[in-house]
């Protein structure tokens, strides 16, 4: 067993779900970890995320989650500067990119937006 408590940081976009709380015999809770979470893994919590032989995936290491997952999806310790850095750059441009994808092809949107000004236009006759 990996010594308790150490800290994780969470590094795959789609997200990472640890068990942390026991609720009952066969139910615990869970949070999920975007990029740049962190998370203290304390012995609950590594005890709720082993299996019944007290393995589990937080000992995994960089190249053991990569083997297992094709990928890092965390690490340990708290974020580095660089990967917080590169987490804020790749989030700003996949929101720009969704961003332009709904303004170009939702026609929901682009219904709302059209009748958004057909309101300030009316609003602007009446003198309001």
């Amino acid at each position: 067993m990996t010594e308790t408590p150490f800290t994780i940081h969470a590094l795959t976009p789609h997200g990472i779900s640890v068990a942390t709380r026991s609720i009952t015999a066969i139910n615990t809770s869970a949070v999920t970890l975007l990029p740049g979470d962190t998370l203290d893994v304390t012995e609950e919590i590594y005890e709720l995320n082993s299996d019944r032989y007290g393995d589990t995936w937080l000992a995994y290491s960089p190249e053991k989650q990569v083997e297992v997952w094709g990928e890092q999806r965390f690490g340990l310790g708290p974020v580095p500067d660089s990967v917080l850095n590169t987490i804020k750059s790749e989030t700003a441009a996949r929101l720009r990119d969704e961003r332009q994808a709904l303004l170009r092809g939702n026609p929901t949107i682009a219904k709302a937006n059209a009748a958004a000004r057909k309101l300030a236009e009316l609003n602007r006759q009446l003198g309001e």
